[in-house]
């Protein structure tokens, strides 16, 4: 698949990534039936990168990698129960923001709540994300 705005991507995990509008009601994952029920106004009809939930297993401080084509803002939202060190360690800063995705399995609702972190780059950057449980602050 190709991406806008990245390059020369690199991805650890057998699960294909999609390339994806974000919006309340879209699935948050591509293996569950996890969909967002809340997200801020900036990521909505916006493009991204969605990963499996079954993703969450990776502990590798290089899940994801890229190379951006153009200066760039890049978002990260991570489950704000476990906030892997990478985050900040990669020159990601927290943001105000929160996003919730929700889903309901065995008459129960689960809900996950993230933290926003973001990054300015500039074109030509390489960017590398660690996995989502990788050594948690």
């Amino acid at each position: 698949m190709r991406f806008p705005l990245i390059e020369n991507v690199a991805n650890v995990s057998p699960q294909n990534p999609l390339l994806v509008k974000m919006d309340l009601g879209t699935a948050a994952y591509t293996d569950s039936t996890y969909r967002w029920t809340h997200l801020p106004s900036v990521f909505r009809n916006k493009y991204s990168i969605r990963f499996a939930n079954a993703d969450r297993i990776y502990r590798s401080s290089q899940f994801f990698s890229f190379t951006t084509t153009t200066d760039t803002l890049i978002f990260v939202l991570v489950d704000a129960s476990c906030v892997p060190k990478w985050i900040t360690s990669s020159g990601f800063q927290p943001t105000t923001e929160l996003a919730i995705s929700r889903r309901i399995h065995q008459n129960r609702a689960w809900e996950t709540n993230y933290r926003v972190y973001g990054q300015e780059v500039v074109g030509g950057t390489d960017v590398v994300l660690g996995g989502a449980w990788g050594n948690a602050e």
